[in-house]
C-alpha cells in the first residue's frame, strides 16, 4: 500500500503542453477519479504514473520512492485498460496467472490465489474458457482479476467501463467500489463520465487543457465549483448558464439578461457587490427550476417560458424551456407535471441556489 505524489509534473509533445505543472497527492488507500473532456491530459497523467509515458519535467513518487526513471514493472502498480488487453489464445486462468508464472511463483500458490480472486469477482466458473467466449462485463472482471493477482500498491484504471452497456456499467461501478473497500489499495481512476466519478471516488480531480481546475470531494465539487467549467462539467443534467449584468434598483440587486431579469438573493448580494463585477454569468441547476406549482418564497425568480422539448426518464423528466428569444434553460421535473411542446408556462427558479461566475475569469463569485 502506498501514496502517490506528483510534484510540478509537465508533459510536452513538441510545443504542445499536454500536462501543465501538476501538483497532486493521492493518499494511501484513497480512490481518486481524474475527469475531464477528451484531450484534457487525464490519461497522459495516468500513463506517466504507470511509466508508459516519460515525463518532461517534475517528480513522481510512489510511496517514498522517486520512480521517474523506473520501468513500469518495477513501480509496483497494476493497470486496467479500456480494451481489457487480454491474451486471446490463453484461458482465463492463464491470463490471470501470467504475471505470477513469469515471476516463478509456485503452482500450488498460484492455483489457490487464482481461485480466491475468481470467487471475489464471480468468475470461478469461467477459468477454463478463453476471452472470446466471454461477454464484455466478464472480460472486464478478468482484467480486474489479473490486476488483483499482482497485489500492487496502486491500481491505475483507464476508462475501464467505457466499452460496456449502461446496465453493465452500473453493475461494474458497484463491483469496483466493493473491491476498493475489500482490498484497501490506492486507486487512480480515469473517466470522462462524471457519474462514475461522483458515485465511486473519495475525491475528484477535474482537468482541462492539462491544468487541474479543482480537486475536492464529490459533494464539495458539486456544491462549490471553483469556476464555470467545473460547474458545467459536474452534474447531470448540466447546469444552466445565463449571461447578463448586475443592476441595482430601489435597494434590490437584479441579474439582467437579454429579455428577462431575475432578483439576486439577499444571501448573495454582499459577495457580489464586494466582487465589483457587473458582467457575470448566472448558473442554476435544473433541479432548482420548477414549472408551475409553488414558488420559492422570497428567493423566487419567476419567468414566463415556452416549452420546446420534454424528455420522460421514468423517475423524472427534463423540460427544455425558452425564457427569451434564443435563450433556453433545462428544468428537471417530476413525471406528474403535465407539459408538452408548445405550452406556455410559468417558471420559478430558486435564486438561493444560484451561482455567479465572472465573465472575465470564469471564476466563481458566489
Amino acid at each position: 500500500m502506498a501514496s502517490v505524489t506528483l510534484e510540478n509534473v509537465v508533459k510536452k509533445y513538441g510545443d504542445v503542453v499536454a500536462v501543465n505543472n501538476v501538483n497532486l497527492h493521492f493518499a494511501d488507500q484513497e480512490f481518486v477519479a481524474l475527469v475531464g473532456p477528451s484531450g484534457c491530459g487525464k490519461t497522459t497523467l495516468l500513463r506517466m504514473i504507470a511509466g508508459l509515458e516519460e515525463i518532461t519535467s517534475g517528480t513522481i513518487k510512489i510511496g517514498d520512492r522517486i520512480v521517474n526513471d523506473l520501468p513500469p514493472k518495477d513501480r509496483d502498480i497494476a493497470m486496467v485498460f479500456q480494451n481489457y488487453a487480454l491474451y486471446p489464445h490463453m484461458t482465463i486462468e492463464d491470463n490471470m496467472t501470467f504475471s505470477l508464472r513469469i515471476k516463478g511463483k509456485k503452482k500450488s500458490e498460484i492455483a489457490g490465489k487464482v481461485l480466491q480472486v475468481a470467487q471475489i469477482l464471480g468468475i470461478e466458473h469461467l477459468l477454463k474458457r478463453k476471452p472470446g467466449e466471454l461477454s464484455g462485463g466478464q472480460r472486464q472482471r478478468v482484467a480486474l482479476g489479473r490486476a488483483i493477482m499482482r497485489e500492487p500498491q496502486v491500481f491505475l484504471m483507464d476508462e475501464p467501463l467505457s466499452n460496456l452497456d449502461a446496465k453493465l456499467r452500473v453493475q461494474m461501478r458497484v463491483e469496483i467500489t466493493r473491491l476498493h473497500q475489500r482490498l484497501k489499495r490506492t486507486i487512480i481512476y480515469v473517466t470522462h463520465d462524471q457519474i462514475e466519478a461522483m458515485t465511486m471516488a473519495d475525491r475528484i480531480v477535474v482537468m482541462k487543457d492539462g491544468v487541474i481546475q479543482q480537486a475536492d470531494t464529490p459533494l464539495n465539487i458539486y456544491k462549490n465549483p471553483a469556476n464555470k467549467f467545473v460547474a458545467g462539467f459536474i452534474g447531470s443534467p448540466p447546469m444552466n448558464f445565463l449571461d447578463g449584468t448586475l443592476s441595482e434598483e430601489n435597494g434590490q440587486l437584479w441579474f439582467v439578461g437579454a429579455g428577462f431579469r431575475l432578483p439576486v438573493s439577499g444571501a448573495h448580494r454582499n459577495a457580489l457587490v464586494s466582487a465589483g463585477e457587473k458582467s457575470v454569468t448566472l448558473g442554476i441547476r435544473p433541479d432548482a427550476v420548477l414549472v408551475g406549482g409553488e414558488a420559492f418564497g422570497a428567493d423566487n425568480g419567476r419567468l414566463d417560458a415556452g416549452v420546446d422539448i420534454v424528455e420522460l426518464h421514468g423517475s423524472d423528466q427534463l423540460a427544455y424551456l425558452e425564457i427569451a428569444d434564443g435563450i433556453q434553460i433545462t428544468a428537471k421535473l417530476l413525471p406528474a407535471v403535465q407539459i408538452k411542446h408548445g405550452d406556455k408556462v410559468t417558471v420559478n427558479m430558486d435564486m438561493l441556489k444560484a451561482y455567479y461566475f465572472s465573465n472575465s475569469t470564469e471564476k466563481a463569485l458566489v
